[in-house]
């Protein structure tokens, strides 16, 4: 049995000779339409087999939409004023007289 390093450098005057002898192979148009056809006839990568994983390339192009909705809801609800309609009820059955559009706004 050849020892590792042995093996290893064939291995690196096989890549030496190859490199050296690029620039003298010439590779008609021919080649080139065999390689693009056998790529194309290339089978789809495995599936992936988690759930959620087909997912993440959705999930991913819909964070910013989800950031941008949750800033304007956080923006209205700090812009919202919670008075209840209990309030406002009580201030028409006690002050029925008196009520202004300043107390229903609470202003």
């Amino acid at each position: 049995m050849k020892s590792i390093r042995y093996e290893f450098d064939r291995l690196i005057d096989v890549f030496r000779r190859v490199h050296s002898e690029k620039n003298a192979a010439v590779v008609d148009d021919r080649w080139q339409l065999e390689v693009m056809r056998r790529i194309r006839n290339i089978e789809p990568a495995e599936l992936r087999a988690n759930f959620l994983a087909m997912f993440e390339e959705f999930i991913w192009r819909l964070s910013p939409v989800t950031c941008v909705l949750l800033i304007a809801l956080a923006i209205i609800l700090m812009l919202t004023d919670f008075t209840s309609d209990n309030e406002i009820f009580s201030l028409f059955l006690n002050n029925s007289d008196e009520i202004s559009l300043g107390e229903i706004l609470q202003l």
